[in-house]
């Protein structure tokens, strides 16, 4: 009888013992935890690390009340879970890897495309803009935790890149347009200011024609127009042919150039040439 109840106490004693500290399935599964969110886990699988959490703060708290058989079963249960967990993380993290580095190419493509469009000339703020941005994501590539940070950014240089390109494009050719219409302006005063230096009138002397006072720099330099000077004389000039010395024509002056080659031209394709003796 005696030796029954030693042999009791003893197994009673070596329970006990068994279960004064947490089993190491616990210990293990803890430190497979932590590994996996180092690993990243809690960035490209927030919403698994977050529904497991829960289950591995309850199998702690078990710990921390001395339950160790419980808290033990429940490391077991937990097990294959973190080690899913932990494999998908992987997977998840090469891919956003993948991504970033394509989404790094592109914007390097935008950015170069950019620099060709002149955007570090024309749309120097949105070409640094996006500059800078790729250089942050190429940044966030060299953390294994930033891959999805790096992806963003990188989408967003490629976005600022063309962005600024289509503004240089834009920019230059409102620039272009603006140059245009200067030198129109300063054609405009040019001949305004040549028309005005020239005389209003013209005396005819012996030997003059209509064609050949045309041609006169001081009255349009294009013997062509001739045509302009008869319509606006006609009551003084019967014949286009034949002027008398000591006649006064009017010069027309304030026609554009554009318009009196088209009014002679009109005239000239119609006219037939006329004796000097009619």
């Amino acid at each position: 009888m005696r030796s029954r109840i030693v042999m009791a106490v003893g197994i009673l004693v070596l329970a006990a013992g068994c279960a004064s500290r947490p089993p190491q399935g616990v210990t293990d599964l803890n430190r497979m935890w932590d590994r996996t969110r180092d690993g990243c886990a809690s960035v490209y699988l927030q919403n698994r690390v977050r529904t497991l959490e829960p289950d591995v703060q309850a199998m702690n708290a078990l710990v921390a009340d001395e339950k160790y058989r419980k808290a033990g079963e429940q490391a077991e249960t937990l097990l294959p879970r973190v080690e899913s967990l932990g494999a998908e993380a992987e997977r998840a993290k090469a891919s956003a890897k993948r991504d970033a580095d394509a989404a790094i190419a592109e914007a390097s493509d935008a950015l170069a495309a950019a620099g060709k469009a002149e955007a570090e000339t024309y749309a120097a703020s949105e070409y640094r803009k996006a500059r800078s941005t790729l250089d942050r994501a190429k940044n966030e590539l060299k953390d294994p935790c930033g891959y999805l940070r790096a992806r963003d950014l990188a989408r967003e240089a490629a976005g600022l890149a063309r962005q600024s390109g289509k503004t240089a494009i834009a920019e230059k050719q409102r620039l272009e347009e603006e140059r245009r219409r200067a030198e129109e302006e300063a054609r405009r005063l040019e001949e305004e200011r040549r028309r005005k230096a020239k005389p209003a009138t013209y005396t005819v002397v012996r030997g003059d024609s209509l064609w050949r006072i045309s041609s006169m720099d001081k009255i349009y330099g294009d013997p062509l127009l001739w045509p302009v000077l008869y319509e606006e004389n006609r009551n003084m000039i019967r014949n286009p042919e034949l002027i008398y010395p000591n006649q006064e024509f009017r010069i027309p002056r304030n026609v554009p150039m554009e318009e009196m080659k088209k009014r002679a031209m009109r005239f000239l394709r119609t006219y037939v040439p006329q004796s000097p003796m009619e």
